[in-house]
């Protein structure tokens, strides 16, 4: 009998915003505009126009060599929700994860 030899590596497209880095300073702009903005100049092979929602306008908001993952998960607590690249990983997605506010109290927490 031949022994078979297997190695597998798995990881998310997510795992590669901890590689980018990004140093910006904004004025009066929403969190989709800077998140197009940084993507578009710090790692353009991902998407962040088409399915990115803005959500809040930042009067100021300054990035000194922060990693894009740190980035969205500031951005998206700020507006209380959520964040996730795609499968095909162009896409980046901010959705509400309170369904309470839409639908009452027949719904608890979703996510």
């Amino acid at each position: 009998m031949m022994a078979t030899s297997i190695c597998l590596q798995c990881g998310d497209y997510s795992s590669y915003t901890d590689h980018v880095y990004a140093k910006a300073n904004y004025i009066n702009q929403t969190d989709a505009y800077i998140l197009n903005d940084l993507f578009t100049t710090n790692y353009p092979q991902i998407n962040a126009t088409t399915y990115v929602t803005p959500l809040n306008t930042l009067t100021t908001f300054q990035i000194n060599r922060k990693k894009l993952r740190e980035i969205l998960d500031y951005l998206a607590g700020l507006a209380n929700a959520d964040w996730y690249i795609d499968a095909n990983g162009i896409s980046i997605i901010f959705r509400f994860p309170i369904i309470l506010r839409l639908l009452g109290s027949q719904i608890a927490r979703i996510l």
